[in-house]
């Protein structure tokens, strides 16, 4: 591509061919860790991280460990905050070993963590003056240091347990437009919750965790169809599409951007975008009015894509936990 040109379907092309490198590194872990008959050992080594109130750096996004971080990088901070008291605080019967001059903790660490577990090796002489690289030719602004941390404090956020509730809510009401309203208002959804509860542990989480998720999902589901605006915004309308996915070149860059319910009805276009988000003790309208402040930029951003459209176009949130319609003023 040329520099300052406008994007071209090979941009598109090159996101598409990352993303798909990025699923197929998980479908290898999948297969890689579900082929274990009796015992799975997963091993991994990570770094010590010099930031307050943070035990071990996370993982590179391109590693298989940062698919499983949400999972074991609670058991990795743990294993290694055990080894610092360990280090810190020797038993009685044990003599204590004697400083070194100069060694961090983390060199202590290791040294204790040597001596103790592994066989006796001998200790590399650290440089006191490491050599300088050479120059680069590159402004330092061009380098993005956070871009990695960024990206990968993305990947966490969408694996959280609230992440991946939304995901199966919003998967359950595609599914009940494509096979029917009136066919699941006879179902139980309760019957589900074993579903749910497969899929959420599936994605990493505990037992108790995902049954808590279940019947969160379930909870959601059922309030959806037994509302007014639930059974309006599932059934049939005019040119509707559900997960309707769109592409449009915003500052110079290929966006994807994907809308959750889109119809007309009565000449009128609807852009519908679905929040599980749950109000706590607040009370109802200042919660949905807030919601609305803190999603008018995307709201506006749908309502632009739909903009050359011959419909009016109304965007709107709608709240699974309440079967609310939230309408953008």
């Amino acid at each position: 591509p040329v520099k300052g040109a406008p994007p071209s379907a090979y941009d598109y092309l090159q996101e598409f061919e990352k993303r798909r490198s990025e699923h197929e590194g998980q479908r290898v872990l999948y297969v890689a860790v579900t082929r274990a008959r009796r015992q799975l050992h997963l091993l991994a080594k990570v770094k010590p991280s010099n930031k307050e109130g943070e035990v071990c750096k996370a993982p590179a996004k391109n590693t298989a460990l940062a698919q499983l971080w949400l999972t074991l990088g609670p058991q990795f901070e743990a294993a290694a905050e055990e080894a610092l008291g360990v280090t810190n605080a020797a038993p009685a019967n044990q003599a204590e070993k004697p400083p070194v001059q100069g060694a961090t903790q983390r060199e202590a660490l290791e040294r204790d963590l040597v001596a103790d577990h592994g066989p006796s090796l001998p200790w590399l002489v650290r440089l006191a003056h490491p050599a300088q690289c050479p120059d680069l030719g590159i402004p330092l602004g061009a380098i993005k240091e956070n871009a990695g941390n960024n990206a990968l404090a993305a990947l966490e956020e969408d694996r959280t347990l609230e992440a991946h509730v939304g995901t199966l809510i919003h998967r359950y009401l595609e599914l009940i437009t494509k096979e029917g309203l009136e066919h699941w208002l006879q179902r139980d959804i309760r019957q589900l919750s074993p579903r749910f509860l497969k899929w959420l542990c599936q994605q990493g989480h505990d037992v108790a965790t995902s049954a808590a998720g279940a019947g969160k999902v379930a909870r959601h589901l059922s309030t959806i169809m037994q509302s007014e605006a639930g059974s309006w915004l599932l059934s049939p309308h005019q040119d509707t599409s559900s997960e309707l996915a769109l592409t449009t070149n915003s500052d110079g860059a290929i966006r994807a951007k994907v809308v959750d319910r889109s119809f007309i009805d009565q000449g009128v276009r609807w852009v519908v975008d679905y929040k599980t988000a749950e109000p706590d003790e607040e009370d109802v309208s200042v919660f949905l009015t807030a919601q609305i402040e803190r999603y008018r930029e995307q709201l506006t951003g749908y309502t632009d894509l739909m903009g050359n459209t011959q419909e009016s176009v109304r965007c709107a949130l709608f709240f699974t936990s309440l079967g609310q319609l939230a309408l953008l003023s």
